[in-house]
């Protein structure tokens, strides 16, 4: 008889919920794009602006 303390039944059921766990995860990835990250409000003032539309009047920033 095989005990619940049986080491290659532990194995077995570790390697299954590893198993199930990955394609769980690729389930969850398969629909979505990898996100991008916010940019931090540091970084972003850094970056240089691409040149704004000439408009009328330009916008007065705070």
């Amino acid at each position: 008889m095989s005990s619940p303390q049986d080491p290659a039944r532990a194995a077995r059921r570790a390697l299954l919920l590893a198993e199930r766990e990955a394609a769980a995860r690729r389930r969850r990835a398969r629909g979505t794009q990898p996100r991008r990250l916010p940019v931090p409000r540091s970084l972003r003032a850094a970056r240089p602006r691409p040149p704004e539309e000439p408009g009328p009047a330009p916008a007065v920033r705070a």
